[in-house]
This record gives structure tokens, C-alpha cells and sequence, in this order.
């Protein structure tokens, strides 16, 4: 119906034209180069860093450890600092009734707290004003899922070039001074360990009373007695970490430290910023898929791009068109991007009606697509219908990703030219 509709429009406008003293043509034949340019500021990099946020947000919720997202504001890199109180406790003796373990804070002791661990302690001394430990005594052994596969399905591929797990124990009493911390990220190595804790309490996070959440404004990783470097950590799955706190065998314990009352509180922080790498024996390198992102988060449209609804459609602009380009102008790309980091523009699925459209390095920042006519031809063809982009950037192994804390990549023009050619019979 449009092709008839164009067809009559132009028919009539030549008849007109040549309806006194001129012979009617057999044929007119349009030709030319029209242009649009769109200026605007497209965020790129708001889309990206809000899709990773959102994820981690909503994994976060549904975590039994009291997880808390805090905003880092001073970090060079885009950084997520997760913060959980696991154990705050009161600790109360009683001659005749043994301790009493009172949790506060609105805080469950972990299933891996052991409430007998002051009477069994106690029941060592016998009447003796001290006791050297035989044997390791266990108050608490767990393990902190850290739910980052949903982040890591957007960066699935890349490794952590930094990053920490960071476990604090304080409070009150002199019960604390005999405590070991045991944190283990790896089975296969051996675990780091810390004896005579200092009580160091996580104080370094600001409450943000206007905004209403909690802050932290440091620009690099908080100091602990004992962290854990997650470099090279691999991103796409959970991180699990098993941790032990224990009085070490072979410590010579005070009975009256034993028996004063004590307040426990044990926190721990995961730090990492948003500057990945892909390593080196990716060989095949890492592609981040784009299409979600452009989507605002949504699947992508498999929907026809011209807007066919059958692969036998009318399709006139895939007559008229002969070939595309599309120039992207982009802000604040700079250094973003290593060499050899390409743009990668495709339809349709590989080894079977894939339509390769662009092959771009990024190491400018204007990108020149050009969808050529033997492209236009293959977009044609009903064996390759639906035409839908898929829109992605690789990374060659040892290339990396440093995302900014203030990530502002955007587009600002967009610029479609079109070369047509059409000739209408009569």
C-alpha cells in the first residue's frame, strides 16, 4: 500500500509538470544524499553505571547478613563499598546461672556462633586463677556469601585489579585481647590469620543527613589489621568468604578477664572499584553486550529495525536506500578505552544469517559506521528478517575497563546520511 501510495504522489506531480507542450516521460529516477544531524547528550555511562547499581542493590536486599550499599564520594574509580554487621553481643556472667549471651542491635547471632563457648572456657580452671588453652576454642565460624554474580553477568570475564575484604572486631572488656581472626577467601591457600587484636571498630562511614544514606569519603580503602586482596578475583559468580574467630591454642587465659562483662561487635566491609582487566589468558578476550543497556535494563526488542512484520514485507526504504552511515560523536571518552578495543555492530544469530554491520577500534571519539550496499542487500533478504542490532564492545585479553566515579561517556550527535537511488516506471 505505501509503495502504490509513493508511486500515484510522484506519478501525478510528473503529470503536472509535463502536461502542456512536453512528451511524458517513460520513467523518472531520484537520486541524492540526504543528511540529519541529532545533537543531544545520550548517557552512556549513567545506563551503565545505574544497571550495575540496581543489581547489586537488589541482590543486596535479599541477603540475610544486614548487607548496606554505601556511596563512596571521593574514589577515582566507580567503587562499591558493602558494609554488614554480623555479630553485636552482649556478654554477662553470673556465678550460679553461667553467661548469658544478649544479642543487640536488632542483630541475629550467626547459625555458626557457639553460645557455649564462655561455659565450656570456664569450666577449664577449676578453681585455678588462670588456664593455657590446649586446643583452639571456636566463638564463631561462618561464611559471607557476597552476592556479585548479577553484577558480574555485565562484566562476566573481567578480574578485580583491586579490591579487599576487611573483618573488625571491637567493643568492651578484657576478653577481646585473647581473640584471633582466621579469614579464608581461597580453600586452596592457606589463611590469613591475626592475633592480639587492637579492637578496631568500622568508624569511617558518614551518615548523610540530607540524602539519607550512609557515605564514605575516602579515595582509597579503609586500614585494617587484617584485609584480604580480591586482585585478580574473577568477576560472574557469588564471592564466598569463611571466616573464624577463636581463642588460639596454647593462650594462658585470666579467669577474671573471663568473667567481667563484654560487648562483642565483629563487622566486615567488602571494597571494590569498578576498574577491571581481562586477563591475559582470555585469549579469546571479554564482550560486553550493550543491547540492555540502550534498552534501559529491559530484554532487547526483537523487532524488526525498518519495521517489517514478515520477511516478504514491502519494504521501500530497502528500495530506495542504497546505502547508510552513521557518524556517533562522543563526550568525555578520553583515555576511557585501551587500544585494540573495538565496537562491535551485528544482526541475526552467528553461523547462521549473522549480518556483520560494524567493526570499530574506539580509539577515537567520533565512530563512523557504514552500512554498505551489499549490507543493505543482506538486511533484503527475507532469510535474514528480523534485522535487529545487536550492539557490544570487545576487550582483548590484557585490556581493561576503568570506570570513573563521575562516568559522564555520552553521546552528543548523532549524524545519518543516506545515499538513494529510485527509479519509478510509467
Amino acid at each position: 500500500m505505501k509503495k502504490i501510495i509513493a508511486f500515484s504522489t510522484i506519478f501525478l506531480l510528473v503529470l503536472s509538470f509535463f502536461a502542456c507542450n512536453f512528451e511524458i516521460p517513460s520513467a523518472v529516477e531520484i537520486k541524492g544524499n540526504p543528511e540529519i544531524s541529532l545533537t543531544g547528550n545520550f548517557e552512556i555511562g549513567k545506563l551503565f553505571n545505574d544497571g550495575i547499581n540496581d543489581r547489586l542493590v537488589s541482590a543486596l536486599a535479599d541477603n540475610e547478613f544486614n548487607m548496606e550499599l554505601v556511596h563512596c564520594t571521593a574514589t577515582q574509580y566507580q567503587t562499591y563499598l558493602i558494609y554488614m554487621e554480623l555479630v553485636d553481643a552482649h556478654v554477662e556472667y553470673c556465678e550460679d546461672n553461667g553467661f548469658e549471651i544478649i544479642s543487640q542491635g536488632g542483630i541475629t547471632l550467626p547459625e555458626g556462633f557457639d553460645e557455649d563457648f564462655f561455659d565450656n572456657l570456664i569450666e577449664y580452671f577449676q578453681g585455678q586463677a588462670t588456664y593455657t588453652l590446649l586446643k583452639d576454642e571456636v566463638l564463631l565460624e561462618d561464611t559471607i556469601e557476597i552476592p556479585l554474580a548479577d553484577v558480574g553477568e555485565l562484566l562476566d570475564g573481567f578480574e578485580l585489579t583491586d579490591g579487599k575484604i576487611l573483618l573488625y572486631i571491637s567493643g568492651k572488656g578484657d576478653l577481646l585481647q585473647y581473640l584471633a581472626i582466621e579469614l579464608i577467601l581461597n580453600p586452596d591457600e592457606a589463611p590469613e590469620v591475626k592475633e592480639n587484636i587492637e579492637g578496631q571498630p568500622v568508624d569511617f562511614i558518614n551518615w548523610n543527613v540530607e540524602e539519607g544514606y550512609h557515605t564514605y569519603t575516602g579515595a582509597n580503602a579503609p586500614h585494617c589489621e587484617i584485609p584480604i586482596s580480591l586482585k585478580d578475583m574473577p568477576l560472574g559468580e557469588n564471592l564466598e568468604i569463611s571466616y573464624k574467630i577463636y581463642v588460639p591454642e596454647g593462650t594462658t587465659i585470666d579467669r577474671e578477664d573471663l568473667e567481667d562483662d563484654a560487648d562483642i561487635l565483629i563487622e566486615a566491609v567488602i571494597w571494590f572499584p569498578l576498574n577491571v582487566r581481562v586477563p591475559d589468558s582470555k585469549l579469546d578476550g571479554v564482550t560486553i553486550d550493550f543491547s540492555s543497556f540502550l534498552n534501559d535494563g529491559e530484554e532487547k526488542s526483537d523487532s524488526d529495525l525498518f519495521g517489517r512484520d514478515a520477511p516478504d514485507s514491502e519494504f521501500l526504504m530497502g528500495e530506495i536506500i542504497e546505502s547508510l552511515s552513521l557518524k556517533i560523536v562522543l563526550a568525555n571518552s578520553t583515555g576511557l578505552f585501551d587500544p585494540g578495543t573495538k565496537l562491535i555492530v551485528t544482526s541475526g544469530e552467528e553461523g547462521v544469517n549473522q549480518i556483520s554491520v560494524a567493526d570499530i577500534d574506539l580509539g577515537s571519539n567520533t565512530i563512523n559506521i557504514a552500512i554498505t550496499k551489499e549490507i543493505m542487500d543482506q538486511i533484503n533478504d527475507p532469510v535474514n528478517w528480523p534485522f535487529v542490532p545487536d550492539i557490544s564492545i570487545h576487550f582483548p585479553a590484557g585490556t581493561g575497563l576503568g570506570v570513573p566515579r563521575d562516568f559522564d561517556l555520552s553521546i552528543s550527535q548523532f549524524v545519518f546520511s543516506a545515499k538513494i537511488s529510485h527509479r519509478v516506471e510509467f
